[in-house]
């Protein structure tokens, strides 16, 4: 698959059909496409802010000397990883990849660098459905960044599972949505801090009002020590799971 796939014009259209469908799979589902919108907002001059599957224009353009330009230059021996797992015998493995891909491209390839430039604004998308999927987004840390352990800490804290603050004070406590939860994802050079919620039109405005509160309240006052130790008991144990 590696060195001599042949990207035939029948199977290629075929896999382009199926993605097209995914697409539209996940564009029925409001939950999943808004954590896409929201990256693609933040990050609009970036390749991060890009969905992984591609969009439906560029799905539909792609053609065969596309993918084979693609294929000759990414998939080079400077740039692949062969991984394994399980009771193998080394000696036997190594001289079965020395055999299979010693003749592979070489060279090593340059993948293109953009710093994400962040931009704020509040985008609307109206879509028929009952509920409101609402996605707060601002710039996060990177992986590199020390502090992202503390950072996973006060997510845990501030919205991630049912005893977090978003969940007890605006579900639990007043009923006002289904879902409400953060998240922060960190990458090489940039990171997002998500907030979302699933509520009905009523209650939108009460949502917003209890996400802020909670928001400049951690800001103010951070986690309690009782709040970070069962934080930290939390976090090691879903390690552990």
């Amino acid at each position: 698959m590696i060195k001599n796939s042949q990207f035939d014009p029948t199977e290629l259209n075929r896999e382009r059909e199926v993605i097209l469908k995914e697409i539209k799979m996940y564009e029925d589902s409001p939950d999943e496409t808004i954590h896409e919108l929201i990256t693609q907002n933040l990050w609009r001059t970036a390749a991060l802010g890009r969905p992984i599957l591609g969009s439906t224009s560029t799905i539909q353009a792609m053609t065969q000397a596309d993918l084979m330009d693609l294929y000759q230059t990414q998939y080079v021996s400077g740039n692949i990883l062969v991984c394994l797992a399980g009771n193998f015998d080394w000696e036997e493995t190594l001289k079965s990849l020395n055999k299979h891909l010693k003749d592979l491209r070489g060279g090593d390839f340059s993948h293109k660098k953009t710093n994400p430039k962040n931009t704020f604004e509040t985008i609307l998308f109206q879509k028929d459905i009952e509920q409101v999927h609402l996605a707060l987004g601002t710039p996060g840390i990177s992986h590199n960044n020390p502090l992202k352990h503390a950072v996973i800490l006060l997510n845990a804290a501030f919205g991630s599972g049912m005893s977090s603050r978003l969940f007890q004070e605006v579900r639990e406590k007043r009923g006002l949505a289904y879902s409400v939860f953060s998240y922060h994802s960190a990458f090489r050079d940039a990171g997002i801090f998500t907030i979302y919620a699933a509520t009905s039109i009523d209650h939108l405005a009460k949502v917003l009002d209890r996400i802020h509160s909670e928001i400049i309240r951690v800001f103010r006052k951070g986690l309690t020590k009782t709040e970070l130790e069962e934080t930290k008991e939390q976090v090691k144990g879903n390690l552990l799971i």
